[in-house]
């Protein structure tokens, strides 16, 4: 959200405020309204200055790269008049490369205007949009930015750590064939909400027994949380050899209030001035290393979080007792519990981060050229390194998760042309508040079902069995004869699958409709050489929340 100071060119004691979200369909528009209903500008004739550069500003694009990161301008407004007072010199123009990758899939301006503004940041040697690259609140999200000696916190943003894991169930694709099947299978799925245990096991499973983590995001750990987070129980259409299994769980979750704690302590974008409001850090100093120090913890919470969300779910779909946990249980038999699992886990990601890294990247049979240390800081973006050999790439809720392999040619530069990252998912294209406004007349207000006969909205996405005329019902509101908290689609076929969503203004913000079309992004990735498709998972059974 950008708060934008609007002041007369010609007294500039005559001012107001104006919002402008990343939503905003025309934002030069906007501009021209405040002036009129505001300020009461009535001229047909107006014109708009940046401050301090004088710079006119002429359209959307021109506000945008005006506003760039900043949460707070100040653009004057004229009745027709020239900018009035001294021009300062407008920045830099930044020389760092700036690399789109989104081709056939839409990137709105808002978002590319912050990715240019984010590589004119200290020590910022290569700037990369993903397919699915949008607006942030400051800074864009589905980006990778490599940098020089600098720390970027608010790049990474507040949940650090978030990723996404995979874990081979035991489960037949027969126990999820049909709605009927995987409407038992969600059934399952209850007891999920709130603290797991007590303090004394999480601090087990964490295997620390102080930690910040642990203190003050105890009661968090092994939930799931808000937003696009889930867990998702999947059958493996295509790649089933590389996956080791027919059914598998994807969970995607973060630090959980921990990485925002941590960002904070670095960052407010709420103060401009002073230390708390620094965007970068210089590399070496003691801030530096008590960031990374911070920032290494929320990651491996993170990593805990994602594996005991996991367990969780194992103990109510392979139950028997070989998951099972009791006040009996001993610290050494909760740490065996996590080894155990981690040999189910198959894939395990984070793409909020930052690492360390040798640059640029070289090939095994390449000659060797001088390397240095830098940092890849990731907003939304999945490490195609060596030591991720495989990447999920979910798309919205109900539609496939496809299964990438990264690459690295000569003609990629071993991974260096995209900052050895790869996009996270389909990515949104309409923000939350937009979603919600949009999408809840289309969905009934007791049930969260789509209304019958609603045939308003995009065109349906590829795959997508999530939002059909009259068959989608999720929310927890009950009555209108939808089940509660459950997504469906008609018929018994194979092809049908149920969300557990009980709050129906997250069932809004999540739409399908909201996000971009996963195969448009998967495209981009393979037309631009950053990876190729291997394989294809569907989903059955989409976890979000329940209300217990």
């Amino acid at each position: 959200m950008h708060r934008l100071t609007l002041a007369k060119n010609s007294n500039r004691t005559q001012r107001t405020i104006i919002l402008l979200s990343p939503s905003t369909a025309d934002p030069f528009g906007a501009l021209v309204a405040g002036a009129k209903t505001k300020l009461r500008v009535r001229t047909k004739h107006i014109r708009f200055f940046a401050l301090p550069t004088g710079a006119e500003i002429t359209d959307s694009a021109t506000l945008l790269h005006t506003l760039g990161s900043s949460a707070n301008a100040t653009v004057l407004v004229s009745s027709g008049e020239d900018y009035i007072g001294a021009s300062a010199a407008a920045p830099p123009t930044s020389t760092t490369p700036i690399v789109h990758l989104a081709k056939s899939t839409y990137a709105d301006p808002l978002s590319e205007a912050q990715l240019s503004a984010a590589a004119q940041l200290p020590g910022i040697l290569l700037a990369v949009g993903q397919p699915d690259l949008h607006a942030g609140s400051k800074f864009p999200i589905g980006a990778a930015f490599v940098s020089d000696a600098w720390l970027h916190p608010p790049l990474i943003g507040s949940d650090i750590g978030c990723g996404m894991s995979w874990y081979r169930l035991t489960l037949p694709r027969a126990a999820l064939a049909g709605k009927g099947a995987c409407e038992r299978i969600a059934e399952t799925l209850r007891g999920l909400e709130g603290a797991w245990m007590t303090s004394r096991e999480r601090s087990a499973w964490l295997g620390v027994e102080n930690s910040s983590g642990v203190e003050k995001f105890d009661a968090a750990l092994g939930t799931i949380g808000a937003g696009n987070h889930f867990a998702e129980i999947q059958t493996v259409e295509e790649g089933a050899e590389l996956a080791g299994a027919e059914v598998l769980l994807l969970v995607h979750s973060g630090s959980r209030g921990l990485g925002g704690d941590v960002l904070g302590r670095f960052y407010s974008p709420q103060e401009e001035e002073g230390k708390s409001g620094q965007i970068s850090i210089a590399d070496e100093p003691e801030r530096a290393k008590e960031y990374l120090a911070l920032h290494d913890e929320a990651c491996q919470w993170a990593h805990a979080n994602r594996d005991l969300i996991a367990l969780r779910f194992l103990q109510k779909l392979e139950p028997g007792g070989a998951w099972s946990c009791d006040s009996g249980t001993t610290i050494e038999d909760i740490a065996a519990l996590r080894r155990k699992l981690r040999e189910r886990k198959w894939v395990d990601i984070h793409h909020n981060n930052v690492v360390k890294t040798l640059w640029p990247p070289q090939g095994e049979n390449e000659a060797p050229e001088p390397q240095k240390e830098v940092f890849i800081h990731r907003k939304g973006a999945a490490p195609t390194d060596a030591g991720h050999p495989l990447l999920p790439l979910p798309g919205s809720r109900g539609t496939p998760t496809l299964i990438l392999k990264p690459l690295f040619t000569a003609a990629n530069g071993f991974g260096g042309n995209h900052a050895l990252s790869a996009a996270h998912g389909a990515g949104r294209s309409m923000s939350r508040t937009k979603a919600s406004e949009k999408f809840r007349n289309r969905y009934d207000e007791a049930s969260g079902a789509r209304k019958k006969g609603d045939t308003s909205g995009e065109k349906r996405k590829k795959g997508d069995r999530g939002h059909n005329d009259g068959d989608f019902l999720a929310g927890g509101g009950g009555g209108g004869g939808g089940r509660k908290g459950k997504s469906t689609t008609k018929g018994d076929d194979e092809d049908g699958g149920w969300v557990v969503c009980e709050d129906k203004e997250l069932v809004w913000e999540e739409a399908p409709e909201a996000y971009k079309d996963v195969e448009s992004v998967a495209k981009d990735l393979v037309d631009a050489g950053v990876a190729e498709i291997v394989g294809r998972c569907v989903p059955r059974v989409t976890y979000k929340l329940r209300k217990e």
